[in-house]
């Protein structure tokens, strides 16, 4: 059985229904089906407090195609009643565990709020990361000193390109995945920072879509755009790629000759 991933959108706790599909082993189609003939009743009920949008909530995703497509984010609710058309061993494991995810998140928002870092705290806290790093690479010689001397000229005045630029050259340099290298700079990014560049990166393109944006020009935004556009996030992320070069620097002076 996959995996399931609460998420929590404008304080309201979701599950996305291609997870759903997955963990119940049904056709995401189907499984739309199913949830639509159920709004269908829950949207034409004389009750008041049936009200759709407690149990599913329209949304859309973007396939391999760059095409979108429909989806349904549920609510705890909306897992009950998908999961009460269920019986046997995978409705089962259903409920424990999306009743378990939910109570996780519900934990998690009742900790104690994280008092917001000041642009000035964040900048602080990646340059830490950096101390002992370059503190090994201060003793090395000048071939690793060199790696770090990109970030004392003068930055271009595409910000993204030379992000990109840093980034594409490391996995270069070290063989890593393209792909791979980047999830693992925005996972630190995320945890750093305390965001969630997937929700900003929907918001936006949300936004993008009401404004009349065309789907090529929304599905253009990356979450490297997302860092861009926010001051606070800018300095963390050239902080994290700094990090990783002086960390590459050293393992490659390191090697045997």
């Amino acid at each position: 059985m996959k995996s399931l991933t609460v998420i929590n959108q404008n304080g309201q706790l979701l599950v996305d229904s291609r997870e759903v599909a997955a963990m119940i082993g049904k056709d995401h189609d189907q499984l739309l089906r199913s949830i639509k003939g159920y709004a269908e009743i829950l949207s034409s009920s004389p009750s008041a407090k049936l009200q759709t949008a407690q149990f599913f909530i329209e949304s859309v995703y973007t396939d391999k195609q760059n095409q979108e497509r429909p989806c349904y984010l549920l609510t705890k609710k909306g897992c009950d009643m998908v999961a009460n058309k269920m019986t046997g061993e995978k409705g089962i494991l259903f409920t424990a565990t999306y009743v378990t995810k939910f109570e996780e998140m519900e934990q998690t928002l009742k900790a104690p709020a994280l008092k917001p870092m000041t642009q000035a705290e964040i900048i602080a806290a990646s340059a830490q990361q950096l101390v002992e790093i370059e503190r090994k690479v201060l003793t090395l010689d000048s071939k690793v000193t060199n790696a770090l001397d990109v970030f004392t000229t003068p930055a271009k005045d595409d910000w993204r390109q030379e992000m990109n630029d840093k980034v594409n050259q490391m996995c270069l340099e070290q063989g890593l995945s393209y792909q791979g290298f980047r999830h693992e700079i925005y996972t630190e990014l995320e945890n750093t920072a305390r965001v969630d560049l997937s929700i900003r990166q929907l918001r936006l393109r949300n936004r993008m879509k009401k404004e009349g944006a065309t789907t090529k020009e929304r599905e253009a935004i990356s979450k490297l755009d997302i860092v861009e556009r926010d001051p606070k996030l800018r300095p963390i992320f050239e902080g994290i790629v700094r990090k990783y070069q002086a960390k590459y620097a050293v393992a490659e002076q390191s090697k045997p000759a």
